[in-house]
C-alpha cells in the first residue's frame, strides 16, 4: 500500500480491484429455487402438504391436484414477489451509489465509490461521506461518527489517524489513503454480522401466530366434530368419510397469499421512500417501523436534533 500523495496508477488500481473485489458488502445471493423450496417448509405449507397426502390416501385425486396446485402457486408467487422486491432494492441502491474524488495516474478524477481500492488517494471535504476506511494523510478534519458510535459530537482527526466508512466529514478538508474496502472495512464487518443474523419481520411473526391459532381452532373444531359424530352413533367409516371435509376446513383457514402480498406492498413502499431520500436495505424494516407506537431517542442517537415530529405517513 502506498502512502505517497501521488496516488495509484490505473493499472495498479485494476490489479487491486481484481484481487479484493468491488468496494461493497455483497448481499446474500438470491436463489429463486431455494426461496421456492423455503416457501414449502413452513407452518402453512405443512398444513397444505398434510391435506395433500390425506387426499391422495383417500383416493380424492381431483381434490389432491387442487391442493397441490394451490401449494405450488403460493410458493411460486411468494418467491416471485421476493425476487421483485430484491430487484427494487437493487435498483434503488444502484441509483444512490456516490462518487468520490480519487487521484489516479497523477490526475484527480471522479470515480464510482464501488471502484475504490486499498491505497487509493482520496480528497475529503466537508459534507463527504466516507465510502471506505481511510488514513488521514494531510489536513485537519472533524468527523460525525454517530453512525457507528452513536455519539453526536464531532471527532477531530489529524495526520495518521484512521477514519471509517459511513462517517461524515463535518469540518475541514484534506487527503486520505484508503486502508480497507467492502467487507473488510469496519462497517462492512458489521453489515456481514447483520446479514448473517436476519430475523423475520414483525408481520411475518404475526402471520405465523395467526396461522398457529387458526390451526389450533381447526384442531378443536375437528375434535368436537369427531366426538359429536361418535356420540350420534357414527363408526370408523363415518370418520373416514369426514376426512375430506376436515382437510378442506384446514385448507380454507390458511392465508396462503398473505406473505407474498406483504412482500409486494413493501417493495412499493421502498420505492416511495427512496424518492424521499430514505434507502431501505431490508423490507422487514418497513413492517417494523409501521408498527411503532412510541419512539424514544436520546442525545447520542443518530437523530440528534431535539425536535422530532411525524411529517406524514403512508398507508401500505
Amino acid at each position: 500500500m502506498t502512502e505517497k500523495l501521488t496516488g495509484l496508477t490505473q493499472a495498479e488500481a485494476e490489479k487491486r480491484l481484481k484481487k479484493d473485489g468491488l468496494n461493497e458488502v455483497p448481499e446474500p445471493k438470491y436463489n429463486f429455487w431455494k426461496e421456492f423450496a423455503g416457501k414449502l417448509w413452513n407452518l402453512s405449507a405443512w398444513i397444505l402438504e398434510g391435506a395433500l397426502i390425506l387426499e391422495f390416501i383417500l383416493g380424492k385425486r381431483i381434490q389432491a391436484l387442487f391442493v397441490l396446485a394451490m401449494l405450488l402457486f403460493a410458493a411460486w408467487n411468494g418467491a416471485s414477489k421476493k425476487k421483485q422486491s430484491r430487484r427494487v432494492l437493487d435498483n434503488i441502491s444502484h441509483k444512490l451509489t456516490p462518487t468520490v474524488a480519487v487521484k489516479r495516474d497523477g490526475k484527480w478524477i471522479k470515480l464510482n465509490s464501488k471502484e475504490l481500492v486499498v491505497g487509493d488517494l482520496v480528497s475529503l471535504q466537508a459534507g463527504d461521506v466516507l465510502a471506505a476506511d481511510v488514513k488521514i494523510m494531510s489536513g485537519d478534519l472533524a468527523f460525525d461518527e454517530s453512525s457507528i458510535t452513536g455519539e453526536s459530537d464531532a471527532v477531530k482527526k489529524h495526520l495518521g489517524a484512521e477514519a471509517y466508512a459511513g462517517t461524515t466529514v463535518v469540518r475541514g478538508d484534506g487527503l486520505a489513503t484508503v486502508t480497507a474496502t467492502g467487507k473488510n472495512s469496519r462497517s462492512g464487518k458489521t453489515i456481514n454480522l447483520i446479514n448473517n443474523s436476519a430475523a423475520p419481520g414483525h408481520l411475518q411473526q404475526l402471520l405465523t401466530k395467526i396461522i398457529y391459532y387458526l390451526c389450533l381452532l381447526d384442531g378443536i373444531l375437528t375434535l368436537v366434530i369427531i366426538i359429536a359424530s361418535f356420540i350420534k352413533g357414527g363408526d370408523f367409516k363415518t370418520f373416514i368419510d369426514m376426512l375430506p371435509f376436515l382437510a378442506m376446513m384446514f385448507i380454507a383457514s390458511i392465508p396462503v397469499a398473505m406473505p407474498s402480498t406483504f412482500a409486494l406492498s413493501n417493495s412499493f413502499e421502498a420505492t416511495r421512500l427512496s424518492k424521499e431520500g430514505v434507502l431501505t436495505s431490508d423490507l422487514t424494516g418497513i413492517q417494523d417501523t409501521a408498527n411503532l407506537n412510541l419512539l424514544l431517542l436520546d442525545k447520542t442517537g443518530t437523530i440528534t436534533e431535539n425536535k422530532t415530529a411525524v411529517a406524514s405517513w403512508n398507508n401500505f
